[in-house]
């Protein structure tokens, strides 16, 4: 077997080194929230570079970002543009929608970024953008019509009953616009707003039905545990794209090796350490393997984890109750680093 070491083939991350080159968990970003975007003081949400660098373009996200762009592109014939990012605490759900608001208020920096990754879309370079963190707005709202009306400085929502899906598309004309909400569920389900329930759930059905018509260039991303039955209950009559994070493992796996892997140094020498790793289990008559091949595959696209380890840490880590297994891995995983 090769004598080298992990730091032959690959370089750690910037996000997990400190100033004198060690490793540590110290500046990890491993939460996100969106109601830093309005915070007066600086904060990480607030750096769209720093945001996109962390990121690693999923599946699901490159999924939700083809998908708006062409609804916010005239020239095609997509209409949806509501979208339910359902998982369990921690598994993503508000980075996916710090991402899209980055790339939609920042185009030419998000633009880069798409390039960069291969992601086939273009952005509008005018796009509106709100991002309402529902337990934690400027104000105490009762009525999700008139938070969202503020953070889009749209005067007419501030008093009556919530607007109908018309009154939605005439208010912001034609420019494209993408609300964001996160913790809805848990907002709505307080008792103090159990008078106002018909209007929040006529409201949110409205909006989601609005984002799906073809003369409106509206997205709207709602992020959810789908634990409340009132709001599950509405989402089937508007048809929106649904995205579930919890189950996608290998997306976790990939995540956290983009967010703690800087450079491959030696892509050949990492090749064929993986390819001798798999000999061995080859020759090994007490080692029996379905496919030697997917799993020497395996081994080079994990180094420096054995795919059987991070497999058996995510078991491990989902078992728990509440569990947010790729954040508490990523801190695991930086300390075995």
């Amino acid at each position: 077997m090769a004598t080298r070491v992990i730091s032959d083939y690959i370089t750690p991350s910037e996000e997990i080194q400190a100033e004198n080159g060690e490793i540590t968990a110290d500046n990890l970003l491993d939460e996100v929230s969106l109601y830093n975007l309005y915070d007066s003081r600086e904060s990480p949400e607030q750096d769209a570079e720093r945001i996109l660098n962390i990121t690693y373009p999923t599946e699901t996200l490159t999924t939700i970002i083809k998908r708006t762009t062409e609804k916010f592109d005239a020239s095609t014939s997509v209409s949806e543009g509501a979208h339910i990012v359902g998982g369990e605490f921690g598994s993503g759900k508000s980075h996916i929608e710090l991402v899209l608001y980055h790339l939609l208020s920042s185009p030419d920096l998000g633009q880069r970024w798409l390039d960069e990754n291969d992601i086939d879309a273009s952005l509008p370079d005018d796009a509106q953008t709100s991002a309402l963190q529902m337990l934690n707005l400027d104000s105490d709202y009762d009525k999700l019509h008139v938070a969202v009306g503020d953070y889009l400085d749209i005067d007419a929502w501030q008093t009556g009953n919530p607007p109908g899906v018309h009154e939605i598309r005439d208010a912001l004309d034609d420019q494209p616009t993408a609300v964001f909400i996160d913790e809805f569920e848990r907002w709505f389900g307080m008792s103090g707003r159990a008078e106002y329930r018909d209007d929040n759930l006529g409201f949110l059905q409205n909006l989601l039905e609005a984002a799906g018509r073809d003369d409106t260039q509206r997205a709207v991303y709602d992020s959810t545990r789908l634990e409340e039955a009132d709001v599950e209950a509405i989402l089937p009559r508007t048809n929106p794209f649904r995205h579930g994070l919890s189950r996608r493992r290998d997306e976790k796996i990939r995540f956290l090796l983009h967010r703690l892997v800087g450079d491959v140094t030696d892509p050949e020498g990492l090749a064929s350490l993986a390819q001798e790793y798999t000999d061995v289990y080859r020759n090994n008559g007490q080692i029996q393997l379905s496919d030697y091949q997917e799993m020497e595959g395996r081994i080079e696209d994990y180094y420096p984890f054995h795919p059987v380890a991070l497999d058996t840490l995510m078991d491990k880590f989902s078992e728990q109750q509440g569990h947010q297994d790729a954040r508490g891995l990523l801190h695991l995983l930086t300390e075995i680093f």
